[in-house]
C-alpha cells in the first residue's frame, strides 16, 4: 500500500527483541519486548548466519518452511529502511527483512504501545 515511513517515524527497534510470533492464514505478527507489534501481510526474507536465506510469502499456502522462530530473543542491533523493505539486523549477524509493495492493499502495520498505528 505504502512505502515504509521515514526512520524518524518508525519504532526504535535497536535494543529490542522479538519475543513472540503468531502465524495467521494471511500474515505473521511479531510481538516485541517493547510491546510494539508488527503485522506482516506481504512477506519477509530471513537471512541466517550460515548464509541460508528463507523467504516467506504470506499469501502462499504451500510455501517454504517457517523458521522465523530462530529470530526469537535475538537483540536487534541495526535497522535499515528502504522504500519497500525494512531490515532488522540481530546481534548474531542474522537479519530479517520485512517487505512491502505499492498497491491498493496494505502490506502490514505497526501497532504501537500508545495505541497508535502505522500502516505500510
Amino acid at each position: 500500500m505504502h512505502p515504509f515511513p521515514a526512520e524518524a517515524e518508525l519504532p526504535n527497534f535497536v535494543g529490542d527483541e522479538i519475543v513472540q510470533v503468531w502465524l495467521d492464514p494471511w500474515g505473521v505478527r511479531l510481538l516485541f519486548d517493547s510491546r510494539v507489534q508488527l503485522y506482516i501481510e506481504e512477506g519477509y526474507v530471513q537471512t541466517e548466519l550460515d548464509g541460508g536465506v528463507w523467504t516467506y510469502d504470506c499469501d502462499a499456502a504451500n510455501g517454504s518452511p517457517v523458521l522465523i522462530q530462530r529470530r526469537l530473543y535475538r537483540k536487534i542491533v541495526g535497522i535499515k529502511r528502504e522504500e519497500l523493505k525494512l531490515t532488522l539486523t540481530m546481534a548474531d549477524g542474522a537479519s530479517l527483512a520485512i517487505l512491502s509493495k505499492l498497491g491498493p492493499y496494505e502490506s502490514g502495520h505497526f501497532d504501537l504501545p500508545d495505541g497508535g498505528i502505522i500502516v505500510f
